[in-house]
């Protein structure tokens, strides 16, 4: 709550703006609240050096921003922009002097921990992944690696966790990915300084994050909404409705894995224990009595029915019409290569 509180000040204190106001805590209450994702933290200091740096408090907003990248790592992706900014407005000697504090802080933080921040660095980029749950552009890669061989089930899954699937994918999905921080970067480089176009290049850099790295999961769409509640901030005709659309994709791209609690939305995955005891047969006593009311009151083609959807692993083909994750994912990147346009 302190986060998510924190968080919906800023954004009101920096805007001004209801909507705003009322956007951010939605977003933040469900994917803090209700899914007990870490991510509002960070977000919170995301916001704070973003605040700070729009105030030309440079020194709070390097340290708010180292702040957020110890809580967690995504957010050294957006660091090349905000450098890029810095160095662009306030020349090389000034950006220098005003990072030493932020070095300092990073040198003390590490003091407990040793090298065990670069080693979890490390793992972060052993990821392998081909798409952990995110509806991008890996996700159709795994579904044609899965319909062309003919795989379903739990070997698909653990070919594409493990690593053991086609590396031309891996290649092609990071050479994509560059690519497109290349161009935001100069698209930043080329035009007057300003920092919305720093945050409107740090928005598409991040989405091309999770629109195209391996390893990258459901919930990483989460900092491109908050650069995006920032520029709302700073112009709010311009982005609010972008700002719309990209958290109600994030939300969705959730939903599809855990539901609006986190207890998986029965009609699309199948990794919780209780799903697991719907395919194996191992239900509870209570669970078991439920299924032979379902049966009794409705038959049992009914109930083969559902539990063929309560059951069904996202990482299988679809047996009905839509692939509702496939469509999604083709979705996304549509939404994708609109932003960049």
């Amino acid at each position: 709550w302190l986060a998510v509180w924190g968080s919906t000040y800023l954004l009101w204190r920096w805007s001004r703006q209801q909507l705003i106001l009322l956007l951010g805590f939605a977003y933040f209450c469900y994917t803090a609240l209700a899914l007990s994702y870490l991510d509002v933290w960070f977000g919170l200091f995301i916001i704070a050096a973003l605040y700070f740096l729009q105030q030309r408090k440079l020194v709070l907003a390097l340290l708010a921003y180292a702040a957020a990248v110890y809580t967690k790592f995504p957010a050294l992706i957006i660091g090349p922009f905000l450098a890029v900014y810095l160095l662009k407005s306030y020349g090389f000697r000034t950006s220098i002097k005003v990072a030493l504090p932020t070095i300092a802080f990073i040198f003390l933080a590490n003091l407990p921990f040793g090298l065990e921040t670069f080693h979890a660095y490390k793992r972060v980029l052993g990821h392998q992944s081909l798409s952990s749950q995110a509806l991008n552009l890996n996700w159709i890669f795994s579904r044609n690696i899965i319909s062309s061989n003919g795989m379903w089930g739990d070997y698909s899954v653990r070919m594409l966790w493990d690593g053991t699937y086609p590396h031309y994918y891996k290649w092609l999905s990071l050479s994509l990915f560059w690519s497109s921080i290349a161009a935001a970067l100069a698209v930043m480089i080329k035009y007057p300084k300003s920092l919305e176009l720093a945050l409107a290049c740090a928005f598409i850099g991040y989405f091309s994050y999770f629109m195209l790295v391996i390893g990258s999961h459901e919930n990483h769409l989460f900092l491109s909404c908050v650069l995006l509640m920032a520029l709302c901030c700073i112009n709010f005709r311009q982005w609010i409705g972008v700002c719309f659309l990209i958290c109600g994709v994030s939300s969705i791209n959730i939903m599809l894995f855990y539901g609006l609690l986190g207890n998986n939305p029965q009609l699309f995955s199948g990794f919780t224990e209780t799903h697991m005891a719907i395919q194996s047969g191992e239900y509870t006593d209570i669970f078991k009595q439920i299924i032979e009311r379902i049966s009794d009151e409705f038959g049992q083609d009914i109930l083969d029915f559902i539990n063929s959807m309560v059951s069904r692993n996202p990482y299988e083909l679809s047996p009905y019409p839509i692939d509702l994750h496939l469509a999604v994912a083709a979705f996304n990147l549509v939404i994708y290569g609109c932003c960049w346009i």
